[in-house]
């Protein structure tokens, strides 16, 4: 028995010592793990600090390259318009990185740079820039138009040359008439913004308009408020009806005049009851003639009815005034002088500021044809609109797109400031140039240019003028009965440019071109304002700042203020103006070469501003 005892505790024994050494083992097994995973840890860890740290450092060392090659370039640009030397080639250092610059002259009024920048470790950016005397511009359309629009009639026709259509974009309206075809496409934009803040659009109550003495005309006050600049009021929208059929109404803009509508208009529009259904809906009257109105500004939209017990308007109001700006009120004759009567709450009204409306209305379009609104046109292509009514079209129909986006003008008024100064630097002729012009200038074939012309120029009787160099007239320009004008074969590739402060009369067979080689064309860009078809002070034809007629071809065209007026079997490359109008057989052919145009100073390209063309990364 104690025998047996004893044996069991011998293996208890062993056992026991067996077990701990079992965990002992998983102990440091586990202890190993652990300091395993732990040093994996760190080792990842660290490389990625490491990894991290190289790219930061590559980065930085890049950067330093690109400062370097940057360094480069504004050091050439610098010599460059400042008339400093320009070297060939250079090298410079900053701030442990070096560029390696190399300058290729082109021509003299012409050079490419490239500069190559390194760092210390290797890295390496690369900078280009052109740099060039003469200036580029962009004519992308055949015609491209502002606000004011383009009305075209009888025979007109838009093409273009080779696989080129004769594309129109408009910032306004693009109105078609007795066969008018456009090869191309006819975009028609708008820069109108409804101001949310002039308005009221609760509708109550009825007030009847022209029905009964002395409610016979209504108005209801109103103030710009969302701009801080002069603006064009480019419609009004009522919410109104009509019972029966009334006429005689008119919707008129007037300013205040002592808390009551003045009796002069400053813009007048009619209001067709065709226009006008018979049960409530916004009606929107857009002016031909929009007023300028100034913010903080008190105004009055007048609905000028005629009496009629029958045949009347219904202008909706709101019971509370809830457009605290302006009031309501009506009177028996607004056209005479005298008190309004207050009416409670505000009529129903919206305004809608900016330029141009955007309608496409009358026209055979070939290619697409984009427009808020399309009217009475055959779209041979596809069609995207918000409104159609008795057209045609030949392709898909997009009903409800946006309004196209509003395009710019290609040329600004800093780089027609910086062609006058290029003129002006080749020195001043005080007086008229061309025939009957001052002694000197006066005797034909005549070259001419880089000058400022204190004066008007014109070429006329088949005389030729040569263009040597950009010429700024201060009064008008007159090319007719056969005159020519080009520009001077040492402009090669390059355009040369004629600018008025006056306006532009071409007529009479009168022809134009560029030096003879491909790519080289003459315009003649007119600055002057307030020409816009129906008034102004020292215009051309039909009241344009650019009048061209009978037989003209060839030349481009630009004024951003004015009208440009052309006609009776006149054709043009290219134009570009505020509002246009072409009639009577006239035209336009265009050339796809004038998309990207270079317009040198002069022929040997000694005068003029340097500017950047291009400067990138390669």
């Amino acid at each position: 028995m104690k025998i047996f005892f004893m044996q069991i505790r011998s293996r208890s024994a062993h056992m026991f010592s067996h077990a701990s050494q079992t965990r002992g083992a998983a102990l440091i097994i586990l202890v190993f793990f652990f300091i395993s995973i732990s040093l994996a840890i760190i080792q990842t860890a660290t490389i990625g600090a490491l990894v991290e740290l190289r790219t930061y450092r590559t980065i930085a060392s890049s950067k330093a390259a690109y400062a370097a090659a940057e360094a480069g370039v504004e050091d050439i640009f610098y010599r460059t318009i400042n008339s400093k030397p320009v070297p060939v080639s250079e090298s410079l250092t900053l701030d442990g990185a070096t560029a390696s610059v190399g300058v290729a002259p082109i021509s003299a009024s012409q050079s490419d740079v490239y500069v190559v920048g390194t760092a210390g470790n290797g890295e390496v950016r690369k900078l280009y820039l052109s740099i060039s005397k003469n200036r580029t511009a962009s004519f992308s359309y055949g015609a491209q138009v502002g606000e004011g629009g383009i009305i075209m009639d009888n025979n007109v026709d838009i093409d273009g040359m080779g696989l080129a259509n004769g594309d129109i974009y408009s910032n306004g309206q693009v109105v078609g008439g007795t066969n008018v075809h456009v090869m191309g496409n006819v975009i028609s934009s708008s820069s109108l913004f409804a101001d949310q803040i002039a308005s009221s659009t609760l509708c109550e109550s009825d007030e009847a308009v022209g029905k009964t003495n002395p409610r016979i005309d209504y108005a209801q006050s109103f103030m710009l408020s969302t701009t801080t600049a002069s603006i064009d009021l480019a419609s009004v929208s009522l919410y109104i009806k009509r019972n029966n059929g009334p006429t005689g109404a008119n919707i008129r803009i007037t300013a205040d005049d002592s808390g009551k509508p003045s009796t002069v208009a400053l813009a007048t529009q009619p209001l067709p009851y065709s226009s006008v259904a018979t049960t409530y809906g916004w009606v929107t009257v857009s002016f031909a003639t929009p007023a300028t109105l100034d913010p903080g500004t008190l105004y009055w939209i007048v609905l000028d009815a005629t009496q009629n017990a029958s045949k009347y308007w219904y202008w909706c109001r709101s019971n509370a005034d809830n457009y605290a700006t302006g009031t309501p009120a009506y009177k028996l004759d607004s056209s005479t002088s005298g008190a309004w009567t207050a009416v409670s709450g505000d009529m129903a009204f919206g305004t809608t500021f900016g330029g141009g409306i955007s309608k496409i209305d009358d026209v055979d379009v070939l290619g697409i044809a984009k427009a808020d609104t399309i009217t009475d046109s055959h779209i041979h292509s596809d069609a995207y609109y918000k409104t159609i009514s008795d057209s045609t079209v030949d392709g898909a129909s997009y009903a409800g797109t946006p309004t196209p986006p509003y395009v710019p003008l290609p040329i600004s008024s800093s780089t027609i400031t910086q062609w006058e100064g290029d003129a002006a630097s080749g020195g001043i002729i005080s007086g008229d140039c061309g025939v009957g012009g001052i002694a000197a200038c006066n005797t034909f074939p005549l070259s001419l240019g880089p000058k400022r012309i204190n004066g008007n120029l014109v070429v006329d009787n088949g005389a030729v003028l040569t263009v040597t160099g950009t010429i700024y007239v201060t009064g008008n320009v007159v090319i007719d009965n056969g005159g020519s004008i080009r520009c001077a074969f040492g402009f090669m590739g390059n355009s040369c440019i004629i600018i008025a402060d006056g306006h532009i009369s071409v007529s009479n067979n009168a022809t134009f071109g560029g030096s003879g080689v491909s790519g080289s064309f003459i315009m003649l860009l007119s600055t002057k304002e307030g020409c816009l078809g129906t008034s102004g002070t020292g215009c051309a034809t039909n009241f344009s700042a650019i009048g061209i007629k009978n037989n003209v071809t060839g030349a481009l065209f630009y004024t951003s203020r004015s009208l440009i007026d052309i006609s009776n079997q006149a054709t043009v490359t290219a134009v570009v103006g505020y509002m246009l109008m072409l009639q009577n057989g006239s035209g336009i052919m265009y050339d796809p070469l004038v998309a990207n145009i270079s317009f040198a100073p002069a022929t040997s390209g000694v005068t003029g501003a340097w500017n950047a063309v291009r400067w990138n990364e390669y």
